[in-house]
């Protein structure tokens, strides 16, 4: 309905991914590539948002996305972003992750110490290589438990003067896929 203000509470992927781009940059990074899924929400274009303005505010060159189906992702775009100087991948899902890790072993190469790559949502344990990923982490609870208290408020004061689009900071974590690049 035109006029309506929709309520919600979800985690700040934006801030997230600008920190994530700020700490590779502090590890030497200067060549990036984003691999995202096809199908763009919010959360997805909060993330690639993040990660532009973090490399705009470096100055540093703003790669475009390859925003893919894993299974249309190539071992030329692999090729040619290695090419190109990148250093660092973004990745925003467990699947595309499954793809690239794939083809970069094929490649004959090691993450970290050939390519560093985050993971741009939880880091899915052991279902994907023999360790942890870097990755963002989403804060679910602490999301719930602000849903919960927004949906009472609505219930019990609907008029009430209080934050009704909430964006709870989520954290992350560089170790074991990421390191400094080669010189």
């Amino acid at each position: 309905m035109p006029g309506t203000e929709i309520c919600y509470v979800g985690g700040d992927y934006r801030a997230a991914t600008g920190r994530i781009v700020d700490d590779l940059v502090a590890l030497g990074h200067r060549g990036f590539a984003y691999l995202g899924e096809a199908t763009r929400h919010e959360p997805e274009v909060d993330r690639w948002e993040g990660f532009s303005a973090a490399l705009d505010r470096f100055g540093l060159a703003v790669p475009a996305p390859a925003c893919v189906r894993p299974e249309d992702l190539t071992a030329q775009w692999l090729d040619s972003t290695l090419a190109e100087g990148t250093t660092a991948i973004l990745v925003e899902s467990v699947n595309l992750l499954r793809v690239l890790a794939a083809m970069v072993k094929l490649r004959g190469l090691s993450i970290p110490a050939d390519l560093s790559v985050v993971l741009l949502v939880d880091d899915p344990g052991s279902e994907i290589g023999p360790g942890p990923w870097a990755s963002l982490h989403i804060p679910r609870n602490p999301m719930g438990r602000r849903a919960v208290r927004l949906l009472t408020a609505l219930l019990t004061d609907p008029d009430g003067d209080y934050e009704r689009q909430v964006l709870v900071p989520c954290t992350h974590t560089l170790e074991a896929t990421v390191a400094p690049p080669r010189q």
